[in-house]
């Protein structure tokens, strides 16, 4: 299993099963590598063919510290820049495209003057509307059980896609079930 970060560039290859993690960077808890080791768990027999991409530039070490990777404008100027193309080319070779939207954990630092710039998980919401009128077949959808207006997220996925049965799971266990037998 490859693991691509920003600034990484990866040629996809037909062999291939890219699958885009899709979350709220700032303010959700690090699930990336409980996804990345449940999915390698489950997937022995062709693990070394999935690529893992997260646009996250923390690494979280052993002890539990974050880093952040430096941006060097090797071949994208931008963070966005290549979350747009390996969004695209993950979507339009059929593969995943994995949208997860949990709870805001308490992230506010012990500073009078610090607020926060804009709303909870907003690009991500924006980034899972286009995510559905592009490339719906891509998209699979986990929502915490809490997570503030689930029910109209669910609401609109499931008028909008015209499904009224279209799957939003609840467990990253469940998720990555469907993400396996999509690969399969």
């Amino acid at each position: 299993m490859q693991i691509i970060k920003p600034i990484e560039y990866l040629e996809i290859t037909s062999n291939m099963y890219p699958i885009f993690l899709a979350w709220p960077i700032a303010g959700a808890w690090w699930w990336q590598e409980v996804a990345t080791k449940y999915i390698e768990e489950k997937t022995k027999n062709i693990s070394s063919q999935i690529v893992i991409i997260d646009p996250s530039r923390y690494i979280i070490n052993w002890k539990s510290e974050k880093k952040l990777t430096p941006w060097y404008e090797y071949r994208f100027s931008r963070q966005r820049e290549w979350e747009r193309f390996y969004l695209d080319n993950t979507a339009n070779n059929w593969w995943t495209i994995l949208f997860w939207l949990p709870t805001q954990k308490n992230i506010i630092p012990n500073n009078p003057d610090w607020t926060q710039k804009k709303s909870y998980a907003s690009t991500t919401r924006q980034e899972l509307w286009t995510a559905m009128i592009r490339y719906p077949e891509s998209v699979v959808v986990w929502i915490d059980e809490k997570f503030p207006e689930r029910s109209i997220i669910e609401d609109d996925l499931k008028f909008y896609t015209n499904n009224p049965d279209f799957p939003i799971y609840s467990s990253l266990e469940k998720v990555i079930e469907i993400i396996i037998s999509k690969i399969r």
